[in-house]
């Protein structure tokens, strides 16, 4: 699958909404091929994740009352993983998509932070 990452960190589908974003906002526009295949896929976003995410600051020790808050944290990971791994490649698709607005909203917010 084919993704396109303008010099702003703005995902599109498509080289005409790329060039548009680029003709708007000024920069270049690259091509990235995006794995259809689930492993290829999970080892892409984990690639992504790691190029975007914020990195948290050192946490304080969880006392034990939020065990269950950290249970249900777990068990939404790991439905988010199922999904992923069961899903047929059209929702797959939509998945991604989502996924590419979110890195998106994180590198633009990462942005903005940095820039105050």
């Amino acid at each position: 699958m084919r993704l396109y990452l303008t010099s702003t960190g703005e995902w599109t589908g498509n080289q005409s909404d790329a060039a548009g974003l680029v003709r708007a906002n000024g920069g270049t526009w690259e091509q990235v091929d995006v794995p259809t295949d689930k492993p290829g896929l999970i080892a892409w976003l984990t690639d992504q994740w790691a190029r975007f995410a914020i990195v948290p600051a050192p946490s304080v020790p969880t006392p034990t009352t939020d065990t269950d808050a950290q249970r249900a944290e777990n068990l939404r990971r790991i439905s988010i993983e199922e999904e992923i791994q069961s899903c047929d490649l059209p929702r797959l698709a939509v998945l991604a998509e989502n996924v590419a607005w979110r890195f998106h909203e994180l590198a633009r917010a990462s942005k903005h932070d940095q820039a105050r």
